[in-house]
C-alpha cells in the first residue's frame, strides 16, 4: 500500500498578504552555484542590465565574491523575517538548474506569489507550469533567459497574473 505525502516549502501555511511588482529585482539561490546555473544567471544578468539598468540580482545561500554592478550577495539568510522581506521585494526567481530534483525554494517563492523561471530538468516543471505561474525553459542559455526576463520585468500585469496562479498552485497543491 502506498500513501503519497506530497511536498511543500518551509512554511506552515501559504502567505496570503500583499505582493507588489515593479522592483526589477531577481532572486537566485546560489547555495550550489554551478549546479544551480549561477554562471548562466550572471551572464544573462549582464545582458538584462543593458536593457534595464535599474535591475538588481540578489544571490543568496552562499558567501560569494562577485563584483558586478547590480549584484547583491548577502550570503546565507537564517532569519525568517529577512527572507520574507526579500521574497516580497522580488519580482522574479531565476532557477536554471542543471540538476535540482525538487527545489523547495521555488515552492516557497511561489507561496509569496513570485513567478519563477526554471529549467525543464528534474522536478522543476512539476512545480512551475510554463506561461501560467512562471516560465519553463527547455535549454537555458543566457540569451534566452535574458530575453524572457527582460520581457517579464517590463510587463507588470503579466507578473501579477502569474503571481495569482503561483499562489493558487501553492494553496491547492504544494502545501502541508
Amino acid at each position: 500500500k502506498i500513501t503519497v505525502v506530497g511536498s511543500s516549502g518551509n512554511f506552515q501555511a501559504p502567505y496570503d498578504g500583499e505582493k507588489t511588482f515593479g522592483s526589477k529585482q531577481l532572486l537566485f539561490n546560489g547555495s550550489e552555484f554551478e549546479r544551480k546555473g549561477g554562471d548562466l544567471v550572471l551572464t544573462a544578468f549582464k545582458q538584462i542590465r543593458k536593457a534595464i539598468p535599474e535591475a538588481k540580482l540578489v544571490i543568496i545561500g552562499k558567501n560569494l565574491a562577485i563584483d558586478e554592478e547590480g549584484v547583491i550577495t548577502p550570503g546565507y539568510i537564517s532569519s525568517f523575517s529577512e527572507m520574507q522581506n526579500l521574497f516580497l521585494e522580488t519580482d522574479l526567481v531565476v532557477a536554471p538548474g542543471r540538476c535540482d530534483p525538487f527545489p523547495t525554494f521555488i515552492i516557497e517563492a511561489m507561496s509569496y506569489g513570485i513567478p519563477c523561471m526554471v529549467s525543464a530538468r528534474d522536478g522543476m516543471p512539476e512545480i512551475v507550469d510554463d506561461k501560467v505561474n512562471g516560465i519553463v525553459i527547455e535549454q537555458p542559455t543566457p540569451e534566452i533567459m535574458a530575453a524572457q526576463i527582460t520581457n517579464l520585468l517590463g510587463d507588470v500585469s503579466r507578473l501579477e497574473s502569474m503571481s495569482l496562479m503561483a499562489r493558487h498552485k501553492i494553496k491547492t497543491q504544494l502545501n502541508w
